[in-house]
């Protein structure tokens, strides 16, 4: 498994939206699973659940969105813009280091 686990709550219209549109990156593919759409989620009225309104209650732009990096223990480690990349990984290299083989 990978030590970083990416799920994506994204702000379309849940029926608008095609899963195999989605970059692999946010649903990768594996050979005994096949693609991991558990890990795309949708902002949008739920069949059974309501509306979370995440976006709205944690007051993300729509438009933007944004990152945020939770740790294990579910602390809220960091929290920024997508095209802040820098930022991002300035946060990872501060504990995790290249291997060599």
């Amino acid at each position: 498994g990978s030590l970083v686990q990416v799920l994506t709550i994204h702000s379309a219209p849940r029926l608008e939206v095609e899963l195999s549109s989605i970059p692999e990156i946010f649903h990768p593919f594996s050979e005994e699973f096949g693609w991991e759409y558990n890990k795309v989620f949708v902002d949008d009225v739920s069949y059974h659940e309501g509306h979370g309104q995440a976006y709205e209650n944690y007051g993300i732009d729509r438009q933007r969105g944004c990152l945020v990096i939770v740790r294990p223990d579910q602390y809220v480690s960091g929290i920024a813009n997508l095209e802040d990349i820098g930022e991002v990984d300035g946060f990872f290299s501060d504990f995790l280091k290249p291997q060599s083989k």
